[in-house]
Protein backbone atom coordinates (compact mmCIF):
# COMPACT_ATOMS: atom_id res chain seq x y z
CA UNK A 1 0.00 0.00 0.00
CA UNK A 2 1.21 3.55 -0.65
CA UNK A 3 1.08 5.56 2.43
CA UNK A 4 -0.08 9.21 1.99
CA UNK A 5 2.94 10.25 4.48
CA UNK A 6 6.67 9.46 4.84
CA UNK A 7 8.80 8.45 8.11
CA UNK A 8 10.29 11.90 8.41
CA UNK A 9 6.32 13.48 8.57
CA UNK A 10 4.98 10.89 10.51
CA UNK A 11 7.54 11.16 13.64
CA UNK A 12 7.50 14.94 13.99
CA UNK A 13 3.95 14.48 14.22
CA UNK A 14 4.64 11.96 16.80
CA UNK A 15 6.61 14.40 18.70
CA UNK A 16 4.27 16.80 18.79
CA UNK A 17 1.70 14.92 19.79
CA UNK A 18 3.90 13.42 22.69
CA UNK A 19 4.68 17.28 23.31
CA UNK A 20 0.87 18.24 23.53
CA UNK A 21 0.49 15.24 26.07
CA UNK A 22 3.51 16.19 28.28
CA UNK A 23 1.33 19.82 28.94
CA UNK A 24 -2.25 18.17 29.22
CA UNK A 25 -3.63 19.56 26.15
CA UNK A 26 -3.29 15.90 24.52
CA UNK A 27 -6.99 16.59 23.73
CA UNK A 28 -5.47 19.22 21.77
CA UNK A 29 -4.05 17.55 19.29
CA UNK A 30 -6.40 16.80 16.68
CA UNK A 31 -6.45 16.17 12.73
CA UNK A 32 -6.30 20.20 12.29
CA UNK A 33 -3.12 20.34 14.43
CA UNK A 34 -1.58 17.71 11.69
CA UNK A 35 -2.87 19.91 8.68
CA UNK A 36 -1.60 23.40 10.01
CA UNK A 37 1.62 21.57 11.03
CA UNK A 38 2.02 19.57 8.16
CA UNK A 39 0.76 22.49 5.52
CA UNK A 40 -1.09 19.44 4.03
CA UNK A 41 -4.24 18.12 3.09
CA UNK A 42 -6.97 16.61 5.24
CA UNK A 43 -6.72 13.25 3.69
CA UNK A 44 -2.69 12.98 4.77
CA UNK A 45 -3.84 14.44 7.99
CA UNK A 46 -6.52 11.97 8.66
CA UNK A 47 -4.47 9.23 7.73
CA UNK A 48 -1.13 9.91 10.55
CA UNK A 49 -3.27 10.82 12.65
CA UNK A 50 -5.17 7.40 12.60
CA UNK A 51 -1.81 5.84 12.67
CA UNK A 52 -0.87 7.81 15.92
CA UNK A 53 -4.06 6.49 17.55
CA UNK A 54 -3.66 3.17 16.53
CA UNK A 55 -0.31 3.34 17.95
CA UNK A 56 -1.65 4.24 21.22
CA UNK A 57 -4.23 0.83 21.42
CA UNK A 58 -3.58 -1.55 23.57
CA UNK A 59 -5.43 -4.44 23.72
CA UNK A 60 -5.91 -5.80 27.28
CA UNK A 61 -7.73 -8.86 25.69
CA UNK A 62 -10.91 -9.49 23.99
CA UNK A 63 -14.53 -11.63 24.04
CA UNK A 64 -15.58 -13.19 20.37
CA UNK A 65 -19.13 -14.76 19.81
CA UNK A 66 -18.85 -17.21 17.11
CA UNK A 67 -20.97 -20.56 16.39
CA UNK A 68 -20.35 -24.07 16.67
CA UNK A 69 -22.49 -26.96 15.80
CA UNK A 70 -25.89 -24.15 16.10
CA UNK A 71 -25.01 -23.57 19.56
CA UNK A 72 -23.72 -20.03 20.27
CA UNK A 73 -20.81 -19.53 22.48
CA UNK A 74 -17.84 -17.60 23.44
CA UNK A 75 -14.36 -17.01 23.87
CA UNK A 76 -12.33 -14.84 25.75
CA UNK A 77 -8.75 -14.62 24.38
CA UNK A 78 -5.80 -11.70 26.29
CA UNK A 79 -5.05 -12.12 30.24
CA UNK A 80 -7.61 -9.67 31.31
CA UNK A 81 -7.99 -9.67 35.02
CA UNK A 82 -11.50 -10.05 37.10
CA UNK A 83 -12.00 -6.19 37.32
CA UNK A 84 -10.85 -5.40 33.93
CA UNK A 85 -13.47 -7.92 32.85
CA UNK A 86 -16.52 -6.36 34.83
CA UNK A 87 -15.26 -2.64 33.41
CA UNK A 88 -15.41 -4.07 30.17
CA UNK A 89 -18.81 -5.58 30.73
CA UNK A 90 -20.20 -2.51 32.02
CA UNK A 91 -18.94 -0.76 28.76
CA UNK A 92 -21.10 -2.93 27.00
CA UNK A 93 -24.02 -2.63 28.66
CA UNK A 94 -23.52 0.89 28.28
CA UNK A 95 -23.09 0.92 24.62
CA UNK A 96 -25.88 -1.12 24.24
CA UNK A 97 -28.29 1.55 26.59
CA UNK A 98 -27.09 4.39 24.33
CA UNK A 99 -27.39 2.47 21.40
CA UNK A 100 -30.72 2.02 21.80
CA UNK A 101 -31.69 4.84 23.93
CA UNK A 102 -32.32 3.00 26.97
CA UNK A 103 -31.14 3.53 30.44
CA UNK A 104 -28.52 1.49 32.12
CA UNK A 105 -30.72 -0.14 34.48
CA UNK A 106 -33.63 -0.97 32.02
CA UNK A 107 -30.47 -3.04 29.84
CA UNK A 108 -29.43 -5.24 32.50
CA UNK A 109 -32.63 -5.96 33.36
CA UNK A 110 -33.40 -6.98 29.38
CA UNK A 111 -30.44 -9.11 29.43
CA UNK A 112 -31.09 -10.74 33.07
CA UNK A 113 -34.29 -11.88 31.57
CA UNK A 114 -32.55 -13.10 28.35
CA UNK A 115 -30.17 -15.01 30.82
CA UNK A 116 -33.07 -16.64 32.68
CA UNK A 117 -34.94 -17.73 29.40
CA UNK A 118 -31.59 -18.91 27.63
CA UNK A 119 -29.25 -19.56 30.02
CA UNK A 120 -25.47 -20.61 28.87
CA UNK A 121 -23.81 -23.04 29.58
CA UNK A 122 -19.62 -22.93 30.80
CA UNK A 123 -17.67 -26.07 30.16
CA UNK A 124 -13.89 -25.00 30.63
CA UNK A 125 -14.48 -22.13 33.06
CA UNK A 126 -14.79 -21.63 36.54
CA UNK A 127 -15.63 -18.77 38.05
CA UNK A 128 -13.04 -16.25 39.31
CA UNK A 129 -12.27 -16.62 43.51
CA UNK A 130 -12.61 -13.70 45.46
CA UNK A 131 -15.52 -12.31 42.49
CA UNK A 132 -18.19 -11.32 44.78
CA UNK A 133 -21.76 -9.16 43.89
CA UNK A 134 -21.20 -6.97 46.89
Amino acid sequence: MNKLYNTVELNSMRKLKKDFEEVGQGDDFTVGTIQRRLRAGKEKASAIYAQLVEEDKKILGEFRLFNRQGMDKIEKSGDMDDATEIIFIGMLIEYLAHKHKLSPEVTVGILLDGINKWPASFEDDEPSEGVTSE
